[in-house]
């Protein structure tokens, strides 16, 4: 169990395009870029947390510092790796949600900011309690997981606890960019699993669903 009060008040900030981490879960990564690297280097000997954020823009040619999302997820390194193809890749598991209250230097090859945790202590609960309408949700998925052509082992679904499943559903599900971030702004768990069980339901009543939920 991890006190609020322990978390880093200042962390390095590792820009992910098109995923996001949650309490709980897991996020594998390539570490792919000398920037990242120094990221993962700056807390590796120490407590190893670093800051998952979502950029809004990406930076394709290094001449500009992308803007990120103000909020975003501190997660503990807690495994590396390097493969035959020489990348590192590591797995990071998630902790506890922030806001950005200072990007400390945008020019800085590794990006700090100073984070607030205040407003997401719920994400340090062992266990979440919260109301979900689990019989429409899995209806819903159902229908989604067909248009997608995922073939899913329902009878794990089933015995997923509730918390787990919404966040997996969240990390795994193709949503878009801003979807995602709305996802992980959510103040509650109750809010969290109602609006993804809205955005598969939409999703669902698309002609085309790649063409809505594919970032």
């Amino acid at each position: 169990m991890i006190d609020i009060k322990d978390l880093p008040k200042i962390l390095p900030l590792l820009p992910v395009q098109g995923a996001i981490l949650f309490p709980k879960g897991q996020l594998p990564l390539p570490i792919v870029s000398p920037k990242h690297f120094a990221a993962v280097a700056e807390i590796w000997h120490t407590h190893r947390i670093i800051g998952i954020v979502q950029p809004q823009a990406l930076d394709m040619d290094g001449s500009t510092q992308p803007l990120f999302y103000t909020s975003g997820s501190a997660g503990k390194i807690i495994e590396m790796s390097e493969f035959d193809d020489g990348k590192l890749y590591v797995i990071v598991t998630g902790l506890c949600r922030f806001d950005i209250v200072q990007d400390i230097d945008p020019k800085a090859e590794v990006r700090r900011a100073k984070v607030d945790y205040s407003a997401y202590t719920m994400d340090l609960a062992v266990e979440a309690d919260f109301s979900l309408d689990r019989p429409k949700l899995l209806k819903e998925l159902s229908t989604y997981f067909k248009r997608l052509n995922i073939d899913a082992n329902w009878d794990e679904i089933q015995k997923i606890p509730s918390e787990k499943l919404v966040t997996a559903l969240a990390m795994a599900c193709p949503f878009s960019v801003g979807e995602r971030q709305a996802l992980l702004q959510c103040s509650t768990m109750t809010e969290q699993s109602k609006l993804i069980t809205s955005l598969i339901e939409m999703a669902n009543k698309e002609p085309n669903i790649f063409n809505i939920t594919c970032h």
